[in-house]
C-alpha cells in the first residue's frame, strides 16, 4: 500500500518537501539550542549583590573600574573593585589587561565568584566608546 502511494508524484513531492521541512527544522533548533548554551550575558555589581551567583557558576560583570583602587599584590595578582551607581564587587585577576583598561573605564570581566564573594576574573574585556579617531586627533575635553 505503502509503494502504491507513493508512486504518485505529487505525493512523492509532498512526502520529500515534509521530510526536508522535518529535517531543516530540526537543524535550526539545534543550532539555536547551541548558540543559547554558550550565551552568556553580564551582570552589574547590583545585580550581583541583589541575587548573587553561585560560588564557581561562570558569569560575566561589568561595570567601572572604580578610581584608586587598582593595586598588585606580592603574588602578582592584581586587585580592584568593579562598581556601578549602586555598588560594587571586589575583583582579583592575575594576567595583563587589554590596552584600553583603566580606572573609570568601562570594563566586562568573565569568572565566577569565590566562597568570600570576590569575583575572580579569567578574562577582561575592555569597553569603549563606538567613536573613531585617528590616532593623531586628540580626544575632546570633557
Amino acid at each position: 500500500m505503502f509503494k502504491t502511494y507513493i508512486k504518485k508524484p505529487a505525493r512523492r513531492r509532498a512526502l520529500k518537501l515534509t521530510i526536508l521541512t522535518i529535517l531543516v527544522g530540526g537543524a535550526m533548533a539545534y543550532a539555536l539550542w547551541l548558540f543559547s548554551e554558550n550565551m552568556m550575558f553580564y551582570l552589574s555589581p547590583a545585580d550581583v549583590s541583589k541575587n548573587p551567583p553561585a560560588p564557581g557558576e561562570r558569569f560575566r560583570l561589568g561595570g567601572l573600574v572604580k578610581k584608586g583602587s587598582l593595586s598588585l599584590d606580592k603574588h602578582q595578582t592584581w586587585a580592584f573593585y568593579i562598581i556601578d551607581f549602586e555598588d560594587e564587587v571586589p575583583v582579583r585577576y592575575k594576567g595583563t589587561f587589554p590596552g584600553l583598561f583603566a580606572e573609570g573605564k568601562g570594563a566586562v570581566l568573565e569568572g565566577h565568584l569565590t566562597s568570600d564573594k570576590t569575583f575572580k576574573a579569567n578574562q577582561i574585556f575592555a569597553k569603549h566608546d563606538e567613536t573613531y579617531r585617528p590616532p593623531t586627533q586628540k580626544a575632546p575635553d570633557g
